[in-house]
This record gives structure tokens, C-alpha cells and sequence, in this order.
């Protein structure tokens, strides 16, 4: 049997563009590749039972989730989702040390060269279980992928506005409160939620009435707000009512940047993505707080500490006499690079693939440790998903829980003709043409079918 490997997709808007560039590379190693919807990864990843599972993060909301995919005799690497976090760096090291994953992954995926310092200083696992790749979603931001990012169904060169109001605006939970629990369960200080929370909501309403302003300001000019894909777009539907405002949240944020005339923003990461595709950031200061403050999206933005510098920078851009970055923050944009995304090179997933392929290429034995025992609630769905398998499982939850899940669940599915476009796309632009196919896993990929979705993709070199 072919080595193969599951790649947890977290959220697909966000991350499924990125780990099909994976998915590819292993491919092109002779790996085979399933891309796993995250909700169903309890299921999938044991129907399949891969040589490697790689997950979306380790916190204690999911570790006993891994050590259950290590005592099934799993290999398991982990591309964290938050790579570049709203947190201090040796915080963020120091909270997945505490979840102690150590004992079981065989791998671990840093974005940039702060993280992995962070996370040698911290000693959250053994060095040679630490690898430096950057993340794969961010290789859209270098050719020749960013010929590969399709074309929004808008005229270019709109005003974009990305937003990162997901805990008092979710998406995928009832509302701040459970947020609230979310993030001190994965690991948060209570204190700072709770600030983060209520400066969070401060930071909206503020946004709200600039961006109404801004609208009125330039009633010829074409807005595009797109919230973070973590967050209910509903939150912007009074804005939707003005002529020159549109709420869309479809397509990955580098494709929407790519087309775009500048970027608007408050403590958004994709600051950092516009100055990789040669965007213009302005950063919306007056109203910013400490809670929300990061670093990196500030350090490579043009500031504007009022509406009116607001309007000012943005009448500037649009004119296209916005004077030239100084060397000041050209600096300061190839150290946060380097430092948050290692480098704008389009070769992470290269990488990443690479370092799983050697890994599971290994033919030493997987040495078990034993699990420690966990809370009994979690232990009897685990128990429940094993005899009831995935159809009969979910059948029994929505006869008691109804189908106030289903919307959520269906947030974070993609299809095969989703991931079938992705790579359509990336073979046009690529210097070779190789064999790479897409299908459902079948039965000849399952370990145990009965734990099986039926929604797992898989990638594989055909030829």
C-alpha cells in the first residue's frame, strides 16, 4: 500500500487553497493525500487510518482527539492555523507546551523565524521535531501561484475592507459568550478575553460609522468588505444598503487582495498579505486599543489616526500619488516577512510535503506512548462514535440535538469540484504537467468504512 496522509481542512474559505498546494506536493513524492473536513476528522482520519494525520493545531480542546489518532497507531504533524497569532509569540509557544504535544506528534510546521525562536526558547518539543516552512496559503502571494488566484466576479481595483470581529460577530457559535469559553479553553488568558471582547465590540461600532463616512466620502468608488471567515457576514448588512458597498466572503483573502486597489484594516494579518502582493495597507488607528493591537499588521501599514487622514491617504492611493514607502517601513515589511512568514517565495507547501514525505518515509516502528485519561464526557462520544459509526452517529445526535449543528457543519465542507478548480488552476500555471488526479475516497482507501463521511477528497498522482 502507497504511504498516505490526511490533511485536516480547517476552514475552507481560508485554508482548502493552500493545502491543496500540499496535497499536490505529496502527490508529486508518491504520497497519497486525503483532505479531511475538519468536523468529520473524528471519523475520517480513523476510516482511513494514514501513515500521517496533520492537524490545524494542538490546544485543550483537541488533545485528547490526537493522543486517540497516536494510540490508533498514527503519525501525526501539526500546520498550525495560527502561525502569526494575536498574542505574544513566547505566550503562544508556551500554551501548546502546556498541552503537552510532545509526547506523541512527530512533526511541527512554523510559519516564520519568530515562532520557531519562540518555540526552541520555550522547548515546546525536541529541535528536530521543529521545522521552519512559512504556511502554504500565503505561497498565493508569489508567482507563480498568484497566476493561479482566480478573478472575484467584481471590476477590479475596489476598495477592500477586511474585518476581524469573529468573537463578538461569530459565525460558527451562538455568540460572544461561547467565544468567550471557546478561547480561555484553548488556552487564553480569562483576563485579556474579557478585554479583547469588550474592546472588540468598542472597535466595530467605531467601524461602522467610518466606513459609512468613507462610502459618502467617495460615492463613485467601489467597497468590498469581506469579514474574517470566522464571522457572521450578517454583522455588515446595514452597509449593504448603500450603492457602493458590497458584503462579500466567498474566495480566499489573498485572491480578493490580489484584484484590489488598497486594503483597509484594523490589527488584520492580511496586512501583511497586501505588502506581498504589492497592495497598499492603511491601518484604522484612532480607535485601536492594547487588546487588539498586533504588532505586525501596524509595523507594514500606512497608519491613519482619524477619519480624516483616513480619507486623506485613501484620496492619495486612489490618485496614485501616495508618496513612496519610507526606508523605515520598507525595513520594517521584509522583517515582519521574515519573521511571521519565513518567506514570500511560494514554496511552503514544498515544503511542508517534503518534511512529511521524509517523515513517514521512516520505516522505524511507531513507538505508543500511553494515553492519560481524560474527562469522562468526551471519552463517551469517542465511545459512541466507535460502536455507532459516522451515518448512525449523526443520526442519533440530530434526533436529540435537532439541526441546530448542520448550518455550522456545512460551513466547513468542500467538495470535489471545489478542490478539482484549485488544481485546474495551479497545473495551468505550473512548469510541468504532471498527472495529479482528485476523487471521493472509495472503499479501497478505508481502513474501516463504517466510520467513513463520504466527503474526504483524494489527491494522488495518477500516472
Amino acid at each position: 500500500m502507497p504511504l498516505r496522509v490526511c490533511l485536516i481542512v480547517d476552514n475552507p474559505l481560508r485554508d482548502i487553497d493552500g493545502l491543496v498546494l500540499v496535497a499536490r506536493n505529496l502527490a508529486l513524492n508518491g504520497v497519497q493525500a486525503y483532505l479531511v473536513p475538519m468536523y468529520n476528522q473524528d471519523f475520517d482520519v480513523i476510516a482511513i487510518k494514514p501513515d500521517l494525520v496533520l492537524v490545524n493545531y494542538a490546544r485543550p480542546n483537541n488533545i485528547e482527539q490526537l493522543w486517540r489518532f497516536h494510540a490508533a497507531g498514527i503519525r501525526i504533524g501539526i500546520l498550525d492555523t495560527e502561525g502569526s497569532p494575536a498574542m505574544d509569540l513566547d505566550d503562544f509557544a508556551r500554551n501548546v507546551k502546556n498541552v503537552k504535544c510532545s509526547d506523541f506528534i512527530d512533526l511541527y510546521c512554523l510559519w516564520g523565524s519568530e515562532q520557531y525562536d519562540a518555540f526552541l526558547k520555550q522547548k515546546v518539543t525536541s529541535k528536530e521535531k521543529l521545522h521552519l516552512t512559512g504556511c502554504p496559503r500565503y505561497d498565493y502571494c508569489a508567482n507563480p501561484w498568484t497566476k493561479a488566484l482566480p478573478q472575484p466576479a467584481i471590476e477590479k481595483n475596489y476598495i477592500l475592507i477586511n474585518t476581524r470581529f469573529p468573537a463578538i460577530n461569530p459565525r460558527f457559535t451562538s455568540g460572544p459568550e461561547e467565544e468567550r469559553a471557546t478561547m480561555v479553553k484553548a488556552g487564553f488568558n480569562a483576563e485579556w478575553v474579557d478585554s479583547y471582547i469588550h474592546d472588540s465590540q468598542i472597535a466595530y461600532d467605531n467601524l461602522i460609522v467610518s466606513l459609512e463616512r468613507l462610502s459618502n466620502r467617495f460615492p463613485e468608488q467601489q467597497f468590498v468588505i469581506r469579514p474574517h471567515p470566522f464571522e457572521n457576514p450578517q454583522a455588515y448588512k446595514q452597509l449593504s444598503k448603500l450603492n457602493n458597498i458590497q458584503i462579500r466572503q466567498e474566495g480566499t483573502s489573498v485572491e480578493w487582495i490580489n484584484s484590489a486597489k488598497m486594503v483597509i484594516h484594523q490589527n488584520c494579518l492580511t496586512a501583511i498579505e497586501a505588502v506581498m502582493l504589492g497592495c497598499e495597507p492603511i491601518s484604522l488607528e484612532w480607535f485601536n486599543t492594547p487588546a487588539l493591537s498586533e504588532i505586525g499588521p501596524r509595523s507594514v501599514s500606512q497608519l491613519a489616526n482619524s477619519q480624516e487622514e483616513l480619507e486623506s491617504l485613501v484620496s492619495m492611493i486612489l490618485s496614485g500619488s501616495i508618496p513612496a514607502a519610507s526606508s523605515e517601513l520598507t525595513t520594517a515589511r521584509n522583517n515582519i516577512i521574515h519573521a511571521r512568514y519565513y518567506a514570500n517565495d511560494g514554496k511552503s507547501a514544498q515544503r511542508v510535503a517534503n518534511i512529511i514525505s521524509r517523515v513517514i518515509a521512516n520505516s522505524n516502528k511507531l513507538q505508543r506512548r500511553k494515553m492519560p485519561r481524560f474527562e469522562i464526557k468526551p471519552t463517551v462520544m469517542h465511545v459512541a462514535r466507535m460502536i455507532f459509526g459516522y451515518k448512525l452517529f449523526h443520526y442519533l445526535k440530530r434526533s436529540v440535538q435537532g439541526s441546530k449543528n448542520d448550518m455550522r457543519l456545512a460551513a466547513k465542507l468542500f467538495n470535489l469540484e471545489q478542490v478539482q478548480s484549485i488544481l485546474d488552476r495551479i497545473n495551468n500555471v505550473s512548469n510541468k504537467n504532471e498527472a495529479v488526479s482528485v476523487c471521493y475516497a472509495a472503499n479501497d482507501d478505508l481502513v474501516y468504512s463504517r466510520y467513513a463521511s463520504g466527503q474526504v477528497v483524494k489527491v494522488w498522482k495518477s500516472i
